[in-house]
């Protein structure tokens, strides 16, 4: 079975290096009968590096795919041929997702007036989905669309007849695109991370789980290396991450620490240091977003300890900022580590920039960490 680093890390350290008695099997085919004809699905995808997985996830089925690239195209195949699903993509040119459903129900010669069609939505594409399902969609879904959910599209649709018998497995099929779609809004997609786990739903629970578990050590790590200017090691610790961002499902925080090393790789942590809180926001809502799933009581906020600390609102004129600084590094370097650690927390009692906050406080956690060089480097950059 081929696993994600982080998956075989997380697997290893669970199992004690040692390979498994059996892995747990929990992937199974949904394969429709079809002795008394095929459930057709019509998918209205220009982009093919959506469309064709989502084909072949519903051909493993049984169904009849039928791909088409917008809504022109999609009524010329509805007046000729009648389809089970339709999953349609909203945003088109000439005739968008919203006309084309319109006319898909109402003009004449339309094959489709009774298909159940799906409207498909970008992963963050701001929209009313209750109001869209008043309009006539029997349902939302998001791209990439999940194979799970996929699944349980099928199964809802499908004649009882066509569906295994298998009771047990169906409600497997239910329950795992259930937690798909609470797992994406938090902009996680479970099917892929299932993937890199080789479908073992328990491996990828305690991959999430030490995922979360890791946030804060990470956040800090990552911070302190990039305020002390550590090019390399910034962008090695960036690319970690996303690498396990992607073997989770975990695209736009996966596409942000991406980011993050270009940034590196140019030198450029300015920059970096610029769009850091943004990076921490989605960090935290995934972390959030894993925690709510697995039952477990989400880490304390790094964005309220460093952005938003409780002060005596009195703010500091930066010649003051500098001065404090410069008395905090001379501490640290007599060695008078406790001395330094309490002038940093007297000036993180007032009102600063946000970056300078975060600077202080991650020199802070460097000196509790017994890193108290490091925390020099921090602290020295700002000079």
């Amino acid at each position: 079975m081929l696993l994600g680093k982080f998956a075989t890390a997380v697997r290893e350290k669970i199992r004690g290096n040692q390979a498994a008695d059996e892995e747990e099997e929990v992937k199974k085919e949904l394969e429709l009968y079809t002795r008394d004809g095929k459930f057709y699905i019509l998918v209205v995808e220009s982009d093919e590096e959506l469309s064709g997985p989502l084909a072949k996830a519903a051909e493993k089925t049984g169904c009849e795919v039928t791909v088409t690239e917008n809504g022109i195209s999609c009524m010329e195949k509805a007046m000729k041929d009648r389809y089970d699903v339709v999953l349609l993509t909203l945003t088109m040119a000439r005739m968008d997702g919203l006309q084309t459903l319109h006319n898909l129900r109402s003009v004449g010669g339309s094959r489709c007036r009774d298909s159940k069609i799906y409207c498909m939505l970008e992963t963050d594409e701001k929209r009313d989905e209750d109001a869209l399902l008043k309009e006539g969609f029997d349902g939302v879904i998001r791209k990439p669309v999940q194979e799970a959910i996929l699944l349980d599209i099928i199964v809802k649709n499908a004649p009882k007849k066509m569906l295994p018998d298998d009771e047990e497995f169906l409600q497997e099929i239910k329950d795992r695109a259930a937690e798909a779609e609470k797992l994406q809004k938090y902009g996680i997609f479970l099917s892929t991370g299932l993937q890199s786990c080789g479908g073992d739903m328990n491996l990828y629970r305690e991959v999430a789980r030490t995922f979360a578990e890791n946030y804060g050590d990470a956040v800090d790590a990552i911070a302190a290396n990039l305020f002390a200017g550590e090019v390399r090691e910034y962008m090695n610790l960036s690319r970690e991450q996303r690498e396990s961002c992607r073997e989770l499902g975990i695209y736009r925080l996966a596409d942000a620490f991406d980011d993050h090393v270009n940034m590196a790789k140019e030198e450029d942590l300015e920059v970096a240091e610029i769009h850091f809180r943004r990076m921490m926001e989605e960090w935290e809502n995934v972390t959030s977003g894993f925690c709510d799933w697995l039952g477990m009581e989400a880490p304390d906020s790094r964005i309220e300890e460093i952005f938003h600390a409780k002060n005596n609102g009195i703010r500091l004129p930066n010649k003051d900022v500098l001065e404090r600084v410069e008395l905090i590094v001379e501490s640290l370097k007599e060695n008078e580590v406790m001395q330094a650690r309490d002038r940093i927390t007297k000036t993180l009692d007032y009102a600063l920039k946000e970056t300078v906050r975060h600077k202080l406080y991650i020199a802070r956690k460097e000196i509790d960490y017994g890193r108290p060089e490091q925390a020099v480097k921090i602290l020295s950059a700002m000079l």
